[in-house]
């Protein structure tokens, strides 16, 4: 049985993410125990076996090509693989959290109910700047097993430490309610204009370019 309507991954969105999204559209339930209801594995979203994109296919309705282009596949003994192309696990940041704080406030106003994209180029251990704001991207340890597991929903910061990191004032005017407080207000929602009122300036490293370059071409 397929859930109506469909809910498409966006592009550069990882399949943790994506299903998250789909718990809390189709079920209103986190994204672990919506994956118990359908009894489909944490490690297998994680993995991207054929039988689960399978499966996950049937049942949302979209395609499995394009369920497969929201992450890699392993590919043998500590090598996974992702359009075409073969690398090695530590390519990948699963046993870290890594996230642009800037994105995760974006998506308080641009996403239903402020649900928190997670983005595949996050997760490639060379990308360490943020394409869409241009700044340094968040990182730490991920907690166990179930830190790997990278909803953002639930292992990235709250916003107050999201307002620390770009070093934004915790008093601000939310767009939702015209509060002067986004920690507490009813929307919880991100003025809008905020992005350019910060005083970070850009910081871009020539690898992350060449290598969110190829991550473009790929797509296309």
């Amino acid at each position: 049985m397929t859930m109506l309507p469909a809910l498409f991954p966006y592009t550069d969105e990882t399949t943790v993410s994506w299903c998250s999204r789909l718990a809390r559209f189709h079920t209103n339930l986190a994204c672990p125990n919506f994956l118990k209801m359908v009894e489909i594995s944490q490690a297998d979203v994680m993995g991207l076996k054929n039988p689960t994109v399978e499966r996950l296919s049937n049942l949302t309705g979209v395609p499995g090509a394009q369920i497969m282009a929201c992450g890699p596949q392993y590919a043998g003994d500590h090598l996974l693989t992702y359009k075409g192309e073969t690398f090695g696990t530590k390519f990948m940041t699963r046993n870290h959290t890594t996230y642009c704080p800037a994105c995760l406030l974006d998506d308080r106003t641009e996403e239903p109910n402020g649900e928190r994209v997670g983005r595949l180029s996050w997760m490639f251990a060379p990308v360490r700047v943020c394409p869409r704001h241009g700044i340094f991207l968040s990182q730490r340890k991920s907690a166990g097993y179930p830190g790997r597991f990278q909803d953002m929903n639930i292992v990235a910061h709250p916003i107050r430490i999201l307002l620390r990191r770009l070093r934004l004032p915790m008093k601000l005017r939310c767009r939702g309610c015209s509060a002067m407080s986004l920690i507490g207000c009813p929307e919880n929602q991100v003025p809008v204009g905020w992005m350019p009122r910060m005083s970070i300036r850009p910081q871009r490293l020539v690898n992350d370019w060449v290598f969110i370059g190829f991550m473009a071409s790929s797509q296309a």
